[in-house]
């Protein structure tokens, strides 16, 4: 069963185009594979995990980001695919995916993305709340997948 959706997030969601990842679709669904892995185990991911060993291919340039020394553009990436990934994901499956990627400083996600999801309309009021509940629905979902699929995907 999926989760009921917010249509004013989706509708501005889908209003949005990714700078790189939509041209990088391979690399999208590795992403989107490791966030399953994790979250089929109640694993949150840190962003050095979730990018480890992954190369990105931003405007037909390979692109491996060093997770020990974070450039800008190392974070816009991310924050790309991040996007990309939901933007896929949410009206089919109900859920925001990417919740349970975080930063290892704070131990959620950044404040940027808190900020950006809150300018559109993924969440009103209080952050930890929304949080909370939101990636509770990530690793109930995938979860859920990997009993259905016999663990695997």
């Amino acid at each position: 069963m999926m989760n009921p959706i917010n249509e004013t997030f989706a509708n501005n969601l889908e209003s949005f185009e990714s700078e790189y990842a939509q041209y990088d679709r391979k690399t999208v669904e590795i992403l989107k594979e490791r966030i399953f892995k994790y979250a089929r185990y109640s694993n949150p991911i840190s962003y050095s995990k979730f990018v480890s060993g992954i190369t990105f291919y931003i405007n037909g340039e390979k692109h491996i980001i060093d997770t020990h020394n974070w450039t800008g553009l190392d974070r816009r990436i991310v924050g790309d695919y991040l996007f990309q990934i939901l933007k896929d994901q949410y009206r089919e499956l109900g859920i925001l995916s990417t919740m349970i990627v975080f930063s290892q400083d704070s131990q959620e996600p950044s404040e940027i993305v808190q900020n950006w999801l809150k300018e559109i309309g993924a969440y009103t009021g209080d952050w930890e709340d929304f949080w909370v509940k939101e990636s509770a629905k990530v690793v109930e979902y995938y979860k859920r997948q990997s009993i259905d699929s016999g663990q695997s995907r």
